[in-house]
């Protein structure tokens, strides 16, 4: 009998090890699969925080444009009546 619970016991023993063998690999799946994720959002959150950025440089590159042709267009409206001024006064333009 003593054979018996030797090779019981060396089974117990076997199965128990192909169980914690069993979870250790559902474990590091689970983990595995949390840390994929956890890459991916973070990836994703800097791709959106890149990509707000690179929109509120081209809105301020646009105003700075806009600013610039307002000014531009203001000195040379400037000048033209001046110029214009200029030319009726000479009488060459009635």
């Amino acid at each position: 009998m003593g054979g018996l619970r030797g090779a019981s016991r060396a089974r117990q023993r076997g199965m128990a090890l192909i169980i914690v063998l069993m979870l250790f690999a559902i474990l590091a799946a689970i983990t595995t699969e949390v840390m994929f994720r956890q890459d991916r959002f973070r990836t994703r959150t800097e791709n959106l925080l890149q990509w707000d950025k690179r929109y509120q440089y081209a809105m301020a590159a646009e105003v700075v444009a806009v600013q610039a042709l307002t000014t531009t267009w203001r000195a040379t409206a400037r000048k033209t009546s001046r110029w214009t001024t200029a030319w009726r006064s000479n009488g060459r333009w009635n």
